[in-house]
């Protein structure tokens, strides 16, 4: 239950490729603007989710229920090569992300491949030479009451 105003917490999860979901990393296992690691603020729930491979970490996201929230530049950062590689893997095997919000799981993926593929028709036998990642997150909440 929660006030009108209070914090809504986004735990920040896992990644992993669509096509092996048993196959998961820390969300920032990828080079995502990071809070400083000397602060990081988890949260664990217990043995099922630590065997589920789960590791929650307080993101960067702030959201005040029944409140809206005006467009806000949560981070900005430029990738050297190493990471723009990364991204790429992690793009071209259609990597997705979960995070964590009222202890309901949310996911989302990385980003997409260009050329010639049609949305939602992956062929692994093409390549694309361009790939995009989702820089910007839009959300939108429902409620019930207090909840």
């Amino acid at each position: 239950r929660y006030e009108v105003g209070e914090n809504v917490i986004a735990w920040m999860n896992k990644i992993g490729p669509y096509e092996n979901p048993q196959e998961t990393y820390s969300y920032y296992t990828l080079p995502f603007c990071k809070v400083d690691a000397d602060n990081w603020e988890r949260k664990w729930a217990g043995l099922g989710e630590a065997l589920e491979g789960n590791e929650l970490v307080k993101g960067d996201f702030t959201f005040s229920f029944r409140q809206n929230t005006d467009p806000t530049i949560v981070c900005s950062q430029k990738l050297d090569e190493a990471d723009a590689e990364m991204f790429e893997y992690t793009v071209e095997n259609h990597y997705w992300y979960q995070m964590i919000l009222d202890e309901l799981p949310v996911w989302g993926m990385v980003g997409e491949t260009g050329a010639g593929e049609e949305r939602g028709h992956h062929d692994p036998t093409k390549h694309s030479d361009t790939f995009s990642i989702y820089t910007h997150r839009r959300f939108t909440f429902t409620y019930n009451d207090d909840r």
